[in-house]
């Protein structure tokens, strides 16, 4: 089989791949049915955030802020003919 063969019937494998991977969910969507019809409703209000979860935040920010910090200045371990 000849190069320009082989590229034309990968071309033809990754079309039908392509189109068989779009053509599956497609399947699997149509098959569930929709007997049951539920009331929409709109979305429960979440509960209020405390400020510990703020304060925890910032705390680990400093934290983290600091540890680049520190890395940053540790001195490099270079001999005096550098």
């Amino acid at each position: 089989m000849n190069r320009a063969a082989m590229l034309s019937l990968v071309r033809v494998v990754v079309i039908a791949l392509a189109l068989g991977s779009a053509i599956g969910p497609v399947s699997t969507a149509r098959a569930q049915s929709s007997q049951k019809i539920e009331e929409i409703r709109p979305p429960a209000p979440g509960k209020e955030d405390d400020t510990h979860s703020y304060v925890l935040n910032m705390l680990i920010a400093i934290a983290l802020m600091g540890i680049v910090v520190g890395a940053a200045v540790i001195p490099s371990k270079r001999g005096h003919q550098d």
